[in-house]
C-alpha cells in the first residue's frame, strides 16, 4: 500500500521549495539579473544547507517584490486613467502579474 508521501531523502529542502515559489511569482521577472541567477542556484542545488547570507536574500526578494507590485498597480492606473490603455489592456496586465487582489 502506498501512502502518497515522500521519505525524508526524497523531500525537497526548504530553501528550494522558497526559491522556486520566489521564481513563481510572476513580477519576479523584473527582478535583476543577479538575484534571479542566485535563487536559481539555491532552488536547483543539493545537500547544502541554508545559509544566512540566502535567507536575508530571501527577505529582500519578498520585499522587493512587493514594492515592484505596488508600483506596477501604480503605473498601471496612471496609464488607465491618463487613457493610455483600454479595459482590455488592462486586464490582461493584471492578469499577467497576479494583481487581482492587490
Amino acid at each position: 500500500m502506498t501512502t502518497g508521501t515522500f521519505s525524508a531523502n526524497e523531500r525537497a529542502p526548504v530553501h528550494s521549495l522558497t526559491a522556486l515559489a520566489l521564481l513563481a511569482d510572476p513580477v519576479s521577472a523584473l527582478l535583476d539579473q543577479g538575484r534571479l541567477v542566485a535563487i536559481t542556484y539555491i532552488a536547483f542545488r543539493e545537500d547544502q544547507p541554508t545559509r544566512h547570507s540566502e535567507l536575508a536574500l530571501f527577505r529582500e526578494c519578498v520585499r522587493d517584490l512587493g514594492r515592484l507590485r505596488e508600483k506596477l498597480k501604480q503605473a498601471f492606473t496612471i496609464a488607465y486613467a491618463d487613457g493610455d490603455m483600454d479595459d482590455a489592456t488592462m486586464q490582461r496586465l493584471i492578469d499577467r502579474f497576479e494583481l487581482w487582489s492587490d
